[in-house]
């Protein structure tokens, strides 16, 4: 479902299914057409984007500092 300016209702769970390689190929394309049409989405992927790269970052070292084995 669109929203009255063109970005998809459900953008936040878009947003993260789409950070995280989880839509059809299908779904990745219509969102990928929309984003380079939007830049407000395409600034919240980016920003998505680098949180998770954060994240993952932190995760790494934090485990490279306590490591379970």
């Amino acid at each position: 479902m669109m929203t009255l300016s063109g970005c998809p209702g459900d953008l936040d769970q878009r947003i993260e299914l789409f950070c995280l390689h989880r839509l059809s190929a299908d779904q990745a394309k219509k969102f990928e057409q929309h984003l380079a049409v939007c830049p407000a989405c395409l600034y919240q992927v980016l920003d998505t984007d680098l949180f998770l790269e954060s994240l993952i970052s932190a995760l790494r070292e934090t485990h490279q500092e306590y490591p379970y084995n």
